[in-house]
Formats: C-alpha cells, sequence, structure tokens
C-alpha cells in the first residue's frame, strides 16, 4: 500500500445524521408485520443511508446519514412521507419527532 493509499484509507469525509423519533402504532390484528415492512421499505431507499431502530413500542429511532445538511433534508423528507402516507393508509397513528442533529465524521 502506498502512502497516499494509507492516508485515504484513514480518511473520513464529513457527513451529517439527522434523527428522530418515529412514534407508529396499528391496533389491526397484523399490526405489527405492517409496521415492519413499512419501515423495512423506507430503509431501502436508494441515496440515502437510513437506519431505523426499535427503542420500544410504538417508538422508532430514524438516523439518516448524508454528505451534508441539504442532502440530508432532501431525502428524509420523501421518506417520512411514505411512512406517513403508509401508516394512515393501514389506519395507524404516525408521529415523527425530530432530534438534534449532528455532524459526523470529521477528522
Amino acid at each position: 500500500m502506498t502512502t497516499i493509499e494509507d492516508i485515504c484509507s484513514k480518511m473520513k469525509l464529513p457527513s451529517v445524521e439527522l434523527r428522530g423519533i418515529l412514534e407508529i402504532s396499528n391496533n389491526k390484528s397484523n399490526g405489527v408485520e405492517l409496521i415492519q415492512k413499512t419501515l423495512s421499505d423506507a430503509e431501502n431507499v436508494e441515496d440515502a443511508k437510513i437506519e431505523i431502530t426499535y427503542l420500544g413500542a410504538p417508538k422508532y429511532r430514524l438516523s439518516l446519514v448524508s454528505q451534508d445538511f441539504k442532502t440530508a433534508e432532501k431525502s428524509l423528507k420523501p421518506i417520512l412521507e411514505k411512512i406517513e402516507k403508509s401508516v394512515k393508509k393501514q389506519n395507524g397513528v404516525y408521529n415523527f419527532t425530530r432530534e438534534e442533529s449532528i455532524k459526523t465524521g470529521e477528522g
């Protein structure tokens, strides 16, 4: 490995992380499966690194990592709209609360 490759492999590009808490519930008999499908569909979006973590019913943490705030915001909006539309279509309850955004990967 050359010196340049070694330096490049250790560098981290600046990135940002948008986070929020999703509160989703569905009282149908298959509500858990409907919520799981909705959230797994949301994670499989191109152009964004999305992670959804179960915090305890009905709360889930959504984390989106992108190269800058503008790109992250642009990616987040349609994802949240897709989740909300899917939940409400199934007569579920949806709420999203933003958490503080952070810069990551600098150094």
